[in-house]
């Protein structure tokens, strides 16, 4: 409420659609108010529990997902508004930087002084302080729903004298979002075998895939995309450094570690992707994947670190309560009993069942029940379901299991070689020779196929 002497008396927004302004930036003000009083670790941490509550329910408690402008009367006091209001700007704090991001604040409170504003006037008036393009911003963060997801699928490193010239092939993918997010400011961290690290920053177009060079001082044995969580992106993550056994909760990331054993120390990092696991080259994936979430494990593990994981499943739908459920109840259709654990050690590899681990049920049933990954590895995991029911639900699967016709010709050739297919399609298209080196690559972008 104190926040409101700032965003609502000092300045006010112009109309109900516009009410973000108002409730988004005094929930926000809450966190800084925390960083002011605890520091930058208990701000980070409430930001991330936000986060996470944003991913999993808003779009529940709201009715439907949301962008936070041009909200609608029933929704005036809504999720969206006060909660992903307050995740925009955080992320708005991390596109521009911390010192312009705060003056344009102080600034805003001088020059509308007792006077409305909206969304488009709060835009233009943040765009004189930084070079980077707002409007991109306002678009995908603030006029539309969704938000943007990012993963390094490749990553290809050269020396020259002291300097590291990485080549990373970055994904972008969404959650509820019309359209993939232009012009995003990104930060990948870089860590040598020493634990050393250098954060890069980039700018990033809407390409479904695109490659970025990027220089550093530091070898990248490591790239951890947004280690500094200043974006509120489709991922909710957990690092830390673990130099004793026992018991970890990487909380947001919805895991928990039992290390068994370990002598050095270990960084790790959880990563739970509030977006579908993707199928290997497109084909149909048996059994079926969970349209909703995987989890990806990484970091810098000393070889003598052995450690089980646990991660729950939950297939209910618990009625007007949005404190737990709706996270695998579009997978778990009757029962757990063909619930089954996938995995691969990269997005360059074919999904197999993990060759380790428990099922713990509770009733066949209620649709709850835990998963204990044995001799937890680094890589990808997801829950799957031997359920032919769903293949026959759901766009994206249906497409994939009635195939999607391609026609190569002439084949073979030794110059020009055409593809054609039948269904508009996104992905990546890479052809090789014989031997299988990569001989072209190319982004398929449905939108222009």
């Amino acid at each position: 409420e104190l926040a409101h002497h700032w965003f609502g008396n000092t300045i006010t927004c112009s109309s109900q659609e516009h009410m973000w302004i108002n409730e988004g930036w005094a929930s926000f003000s809450e966190r800084l108010f925390l960083e002011g009083m605890y520091g930058k670790d208990k701000y980070k941490e409430d930001i991330s529990a936000n986060h996470r509550a944003v991913l999993h329910y808003a779009h529940l408690r709201d009715g439907a997902a949301l962008p936070v402008a041009g909200i609608g009367h029933a929704n005036t006091y809504g999720s969206h508004v006060y909660d992903k209001g307050a995740e925009v700007a955080h992320t708005l704090r991390g596109h521009m930087g911390d010192s312009v991001f705060f003056k344009a604040i102080k600034d805003l409170m001088v020059d509308y002084k007792f006077q409305s504003i909206n969304s488009t006037q709060f835009r233009d008036h943040f765009q004189k302080y930084t070079s980077h393009d707002l409007t991109a911003f306002f678009d995908h963060w603030v006029f539309a729903p969704g938000f943007p997801h990012f993963d390094i699928i490749d990553k290809k490193t050269t020396q020259v004298n002291d300097d590291y010239f990485t080549t990373l092939s970055i994904r972008q993918r969404n959650r509820f979002a019309p359209e993939r997010f232009d012009k995003t400011v990104l930060e990948v961290t870089f860590y040598d075998n020493d634990w050393n690290s250098e954060t890069v920053q980039m700018v990033l177009n809407d390409d479904y895939r695109q490659e970025v060079v990027v220089e550093s001082k530091v070898e990248p044995v490591w790239a951890v995309v947004d280690a500094n969580e200043k974006m509120s992106d489709a991922i909710t993550d957990y690092q830390s450094v673990i130099s004793a056994t026992g018991t970890y909760d990487f909380r947001d990331a919805l895991m928990e570690l039992d290390v068994k054993e370990i002598k050095d120390s270990a960084m790790v990092r959880v990563e739970h992707n509030w977006v579908s696991p993707d199928h290997y080259f497109n084909k149909a994936q048996y059994p079926v994947l969970s349209s909703e979430r995987y989890w990806t494990v990484s970091g810098m593990w000393p070889e003598n670190f052995k450690a089980d994981a646990t991660i729950e499943y939950n297939g209910s739908t618990p009625g007007s309560n949005y404190s737990n459920g709706y996270l695998d109840n579009n997978l778990i259709r009757k029962t757990e009993d063909s619930l089954v654990l996938m995995y691969r050690e990269n997005a360059g590899m074919e999904w197999r069942e993990y060759p380790d681990y428990e099922k713990i049920t509770r009733t066949k049933l209620d649709k709850k029940g835990q998963i204990i990954i044995k001799d937890l590895k680094k890589g990808e995991y997801a829950f799957a379901m031997y359920d032919k029911e769903l293949l026959s639900t759901g766009k994206d699967v249906k497409v994939r299991a009635e195939g999607n016709k391609i026609k190569v010709y002439p084949n073979p050739s030794d110059s020009v070689v055409k593809f054609e297919w039948k269904k508009k399609v996104e992905g990546y298209l890479e052809v090789t020779d014989y031997n299988g080196k990569v001989i072209h690559k190319e982004t398929i972008d449905k939108k222009k196929c």
